[in-house]
């Protein structure tokens, strides 16, 4: 993890406190920073242990605020902010991003266009006088040139470490040397004068100031297996075998349970679950009328591309006739049945059933081959149950699902409670149920919503115990 032997833009896999990670080398917060990239059921795990592992080396969060006038210190253009829709590299200075002599790529023969024309803007960086007390220019405040607009500022902020204001601005091309100056129209009206200046506005920060704090961290957390099951091996994305990664998963909605003093906990599937809420016969009650079941715990993954069908044959796994329709597929031989969802012509969603909570989906191992493409899942998912689910459904989806949407196997891509969600109908332990999912990320307040209205109409929380015999601990 050195500077040397990880330099910037570079990326590496490995385990970071137990969990198989990508960990990128980039330089847009400071000259020495990592980004982790974790699967989302990992990330509070992940998220703990690095903050505990840095509290002897001064390791604080935090939050945009920050980090938008971090990058701003380090000379970085943020997309949204400093750029919009008709942004073009040349304009920013970020031509050395472009392979134009590439055979082909969306985009070449405008950018081919645009390079041969003069420049009408420059994005710039400035910096306001050191003992500057008037009126501060605001983002997007105009930059004015002999009366006219000839531009507009991007983005500013006060640096503490400069003792200065420190910004981007757009400016005709005849302005862009350094130490040219231009003026900025305030909210008072008011002209002030700023100096354009060179990037990274920080300068300070050397690779050699990080070398003695970083093998701290490094040895602690992205180096930690402490929290690995010695039984577990995983594959990085290029087929390398990586030992003792893994670690306690949180469900998408547990964020939405913590509060709920009742509940009952358990592992499944290396995630943590709400297995209990109340006691059996309540539970089986508001099942009758309006249950909501989290079981985001059950093992699914997704595959694309021209070749999907051809794995589903290859892997015994049955490809559902249309589009936007599923199947179920027994396997007496693994104890398990396992859900085939179409969610497009060439897209499938696989999960697990509740027949064996704790069996390993083949793919797990899934090779890459041309015109085959993994897609990760992290969704949250929930069993609606109860004679009061269409009336839930009436409330918050964009949809009418009663009478014939949902027969013959079909599912629906629609808006629940405002979030995009796959819906379906199936029969599950002898009773007819509505299975949701939805990005993992709304999983805390899909709960919520569907919760609340499930109370109104007399039902409530049922733990997943409710739809599987025995321990699951």
């Amino acid at each position: 993890l050195s500077y040397a032997s990880f330099p910037v833009s570079h990326i590496q896999e490995g385990v970071v406190a137990g969990v198989l990670a990508k960990v990128i080398r980039d330089a847009f917060v400071s000259d020495q920073p990592y980004e982790l990239h974790v699967p989302m059921a990992h990330s509070q795990h992940v998220w703990n242990a690095l903050i505990e592992a840095g509290k002897n080396h001064g390791l604080y969060p935090f939050g945009s605020d920050t980090q938008r006038l971090l990058r701003l210190e380090m000379g970085h253009h943020m997309p949204g902010i400093d750029t919009d829709g008709l942004t073009n590299p040349f304009e920013i200075g970020a031509e050395w991003a472009i392979k134009m002599e590439k055979p082909y790529f969306i985009g070449q023969r405008s950018l081919s266009i645009l390079a041969k024309r003069p420049l009408r803007k420059q994005l710039v960086p400035f910096v306001l006088q050191h003992d500057f007390k008037a009126e501060v220019p605001m983002e997007c405040n105009l930059v004015i040139d002999d009366n006219e607009i000839t531009g507009r500022v991007t983005s500013i902020s006060y640096s503490k470490l400069l003792e200065r204001y420190i910004g981007f601005a757009y400016v005709p091309p005849a302005k862009k040397a350094v130490g040219s100056e231009f003026q900025i129209r305030t909210d008072n009206g008011s002209l002030v004068t700023v100096t354009v200046v060179e990037t990274p506005f920080l300068k300070n920060q050397t690779k050699d100031s990080y070398q003695a704090e970083a093998p701290g961290i490094n040895s602690q957390v992205l180096h930690n297996h402490a929290n690995a099951s010695p039984n577990t091996n995983l594959n990085t994305s290029n087929g390398t075998k990586v030992e003792n990664a893994t670690a306690l998963k949180t469900s998408p909605v547990a964020h939405a349970q913590i509060y709920d003093i009742t509940a009952k906990w358990a592992v499944v599937n290396g995630m943590k679950i709400a297995v209990e809420f109340t006691s059996h016969d309540i539970e089986q009650a508001r099942k009758k009328i309006l249950g909501v079941t989290d079981v985001s715990c059950l093992n699914r993954f997704g595959i694309k591309g021209p070749q999907a069908s051809k794995w589903l044959a290859d892997h015994k796994l049955v490809n559902p006739s249309n589009p936007n329709s599923w199947t179920l597929i027994s396997d007496p031989s693994r104890n398990q049945k396992d859900l085939v969802l179409r969610l497009g012509s060439s897209e499938y969603l696989i999960e697990n059933q509740l027949t064996d909570l704790t069996s390993q989906i083949v793919v797990e191992d899934i090779t890459r081959v041309d015109g085959l493409y993994p897609v990760a899942r992290a969704d949250a998912a929930f069993i609606l149950s109860g004679s009061e689910v269409l009336n839930l459904l009436s409330e918050l989806c964009a949809l009418d699902l009663r009478d014939t949407a949902l027969l013959a196997n079909g599912l629906v891509i629609t808006q629940v409670a405002g979030i995009s969600a796959i819906v379906m109908r199936q029969e599950l332990n002898g009773e007819q149920v509505f299975r949701l999912w939805c990005d993992g990320t709304y999983g805390s307040y899909m709960w919520e919503m569907l919760l609340k209205i499930a109370v109104e109409l007399g039902g409530g929380a049922v733990g997943l115990s409710s739809y599987k015999n025995g321990n699951l601990n």
